[in-house]
């Protein structure tokens, strides 16, 4: 089955990618950067674009669903063109190429009984699916949080570095938060169910809770402390809205101040019972998180330690997540099994030079490699040392037998993808 994902650059967007392709799909990705095309696959294809583009009917033709993420969510002056009429512009090449059907991925906003930008042009959008004649699902998702760099959790992690966690609102809204990798699953299944007759679901966690609650507990499970909550009046934060909405990335919006502040019932019972579905608590999900968090501070060193030959400071391995992040390579980590073992990276540093150029290992490699050319430490390696010739014919006998070993192994190495990245 061939699939054509739209926003397959954001947080929803490269866990379902990752999920379709575990499950054998072949899927064509757009996104908008060149920076988020950091996964390499053998049936994944990228197109670089959005939803606007005139072309989408060209990149569409020969998939067999489309699953349409692509959205603004931050009341940017373009959400309507994009949530709007890119979804008009999805349905119509959908139309067109006699696509299956749509795998249209709303939000839980728009069912508050009051709507900010965001939620009232995902009722649009979802009203021209509904109302086109293409088979589709239209899933909602509650609030969705992946880790500590993106989406929710993101905002979280930002403000509990301050004294206070501020909240426009009392807080008290409730909502039942998803992992994102539970989302990937829903529209997995739903794709592998290869679209039933139209319907509408809500999807979310198992676990209602406020605002103040779901604070209270990332701060407990991630940060092992107590977080202090300062309430803001909504009025005061739609002043601070409106007056920082002049920024490419304005911190906070209208339609999040809204969110915050409405509630809508979330029913998973319809969705759980379709599709068998159980997604994860929240205490579970956070567990993934913090486990996850720590994994890839381990990757970074060990990378790092190979490109650098020496352990490196956490100022080395902060700037190497950082750049990470940056490029868009956060999202995927190697398997423990590679880089717990230095003969493994250098197998895989070998090989991939020459089969896998483009891919996530090689990357990475270049991050490291990058901000250590960049770094006082590389300075030791330019100056000069004093060998004899014999013991240059021997390094050059020793480093030429250890490529070739090298070579071999990261040969067998790539032949289980699956092995190395996870």
């Amino acid at each position: 089955m061939r699939v054509f994902v739209t926003g397959a650059g954001g947080m929803i967007g490269h866990a379902t990618v990752a999920r379709l392709l575990e499950r054998g799909a072949e899927v064509v990705a757009l996104v908008r950067s060149s920076s988020d095309i950091s996964y390499a696959h053998y049936s994944l294809s990228w197109r670089l674009g959005d939803v606007r583009d005139r072309r989408l009917s060209e990149w569409v033709l020969g998939c067999d669903l489309v699953v349409h993420l692509a959205a603004r969510k931050a009341d940017e002056s373009d959400s309507r063109a994009v949530n709007v009429e890119g979804t008009k512009n999805v349905v119509g090449a959908a139309k067109k190429c006699g696509i299956r059907g749509i795998v249209h991925v709303s939000s839980i906003s728009t069912k508050f009984a009051h709507r900010g930008l965001y939620g009232e042009t995902k009722l649009e959008a979802d009203s021209i699916v509904r109302e086109s004649a293409v088979p589709h699902v239209i899933l909602r998702p509650s609030v969705v949080y992946a880790d500590l760099k993106s989406g929710t959790f993101g905002s979280l992690a930002r403000y509990m570095r301050l004294p206070f966690v501020p909240v426009v609102g009392a807080g008290e809204a409730t909502t039942q938060p998803i992992f994102v990798e539970d989302v990937a699953e829903a529209i997995a299944q739903v794709v592998s169910d290869s679209i039933p007759p139209s319907a509408t679901y809500d999807i979310g966690g198992p676990d209602l809770m406020t605002l103040n609650e779901l604070i209270l507990t990332v701060g407990w499970h991630l940060y092992k402390r107590s977080v202090r909550i300062l309430h803001i009046p909504v009025a005061v934060g739609f002043l601070i809205a409106k007056a920082l909405s002049f920024l490419p990335h304005p911190p906070i919006s209208r339609s999040n101040i809204i969110g915050m502040n409405e509630e809508a019932s979330v029913d998973i019972a319809y969705f759980c019972a379709a599709y068998n579905f159980v997604p994860r608590s929240i205490d579970s999900g956070l567990k993934t998180i913090e486990k996850r968090k720590s994994e890839r501070e381990s990757e970074a060193r060990s990378i790092m330690r190979y490109v650098y030959g020496r352990d490196v400071s956490d100022f080395y391995v902060e700037l190497y997540e950082r750049a990470l992040n940056r490029h868009g390579l956060k999202p995927h980590l190697l398997s423990n099994r590679i880089w717990r073992s230095t003969l493994y990276l250098g197998a895989l540093d070998s090989v991939t030079k020459f089969m896998d150029k483009d891919g996530i290992f090689r990357k990475k490699l270049a991050v490291a490699s990058a901000l250590y050319e960049a770094s006082p430490l590389s300075a030791e390696m330019l100056l000069p040392r004093g060998r004899s010739i014999i013991s240059i014919f021997a390094l050059f006998a020793y480093i030429s037998l250890a490529w070739i070993f090298k070579l071999a192994l990261g040969a067998v190495l790539l032949l289980v993808p699956k092995k190395i990245y996870a």
